[in-house]
């Protein structure tokens, strides 16, 4: 199975994507980590479980590195309608979205803004309920997961070439 799905634009204008079907894992984020020099962070031993992190920026700086991002509330609806049975999400996970509060210059949180997280439950069934958005002051002490999201700017002529093909 595929580790992304990709999703289709909405409305005009909106970019298409690929949406991580999983949280980024420990044993992921631990070799990220140890390969870029990224501080250390007490983790547990279970490589298979999503990493969960009180702080935003590890999670961006390990999209940012591959050329990835944390996708934003928006674009979690998007995905979610497209394929929802693979957003369940086992803990919440950050958003991009700043809720409330005073972003820095280049639009970056700082403590004490608030962000989107995010969480998908299922029911008795399995089957996954609609995301749930919750708005999370960005402090230590959080257990928050991510996901990766690879956006993908095309002009409209160039997205009927890549169908195309």
């Amino acid at each position: 199975e595929d580790s992304y799905f990709f999703v289709l634009p909405g409305d005009v204008g909106e970019d298409v994507f690929f949406m991580a079907r999983q949280c980024v894992t420990v044993g992921e984020f631990t070799q990220w980590a140890n390969r870029a020099k990224w501080r250390a962070m007490p983790v547990p031993d279970y490589p298979d479980q999503p990493i969960v992190t009180s702080y935003y920026y590890d999670a961006q700086a390990y999209a940012a590195e591959q050329g990835l991002r944390i996708p934003s509330r928006a674009e979690w609806q998007r995905a979610f309608a497209a394929q929802p049975g693979a957003l369940a999400t086992a803990v919440p996970e950050w958003t991009r979205d700043i809720v409330s509060g005073n972003p820095d210059a280049d639009g970056s949180p700082t403590f004490g803004n608030e962000l989107a997280t995010v969480s998908v439950a299922t029911d008795a069934d399995g089957n996954p309920m609609p995301p749930a958005f919750d708005a999370s002051p960005y402090s230590s002490g959080q257990s928050i997961g991510f996901r990766c999201f690879v956006p993908i700017r095309t002009e409209r002529g160039e997205l009927l070439k890549l169908f195309a093909s």
